[in-house]
């Protein structure tokens, strides 16, 4: 099954740092063992749904990962984490890592009010779960400084 997965996403050559998660029967999430059968893994599993996802961050992601869609891949599960709740980290080390996300998304800052519009916030491109008119300001002052 994850052979299928990385074919139908054009093939990630750095297969060790991804993986297919899942809910088991008790809503834990769990990675599919790719030494057993899906089936076996998923028999009392309802719904079946599998998720592409990183299954640990790299030390040096420029330097591990050298394939684009890898590097990709873990900018997105980034994001998503981020998003959730579920990256633990220093508060500042997260509305840095928010503003280099904008950086990746919409451009230099000259570019952000176009992107959300005259009334716009942060809040509307969902950086995380609970952003406070306090913590949008911090993302966008260093937003401005990154080119």
């Amino acid at each position: 099954m994850f052979d299928k997965v990385i074919e139908c996403i054009g093939g990630v050559l750095e297969r060790d740092y991804f993986g297919l998660r899942y809910l088991d029967k008790n809503k834990q999430r769990q990675w599919i063992d790719l030494s057993k059968t899906v089936y076996k893994q998923l028999k009392h599993v309802i719904p079946r749904s599998l998720n592409f996802r990183v299954k640990h961050y790299p030390a040096r992601p420029l330097e591990e990962l050298k394939q684009e869609k890898s590097r990709y891949f873990l900018y997105l599960q980034l994001r998503r984490d981020l998003h959730s709740g579920r990256l633990i980290g220093r508060t500042n080390d997260m509305h840095v890592l928010a503003a280099h996300i904008l950086q990746a998304e919409i451009g230099d800052i000259d570019k952000l009010e176009d992107y959300l519009g005259k009334n716009g916030s942060l809040a509307d491109l969902k950086m995380f779960e609970n952003m406070t008119p306090r913590v949008e300001a911090k993302i966008r002052d260093i937003y401005k400084t990154l080119r």
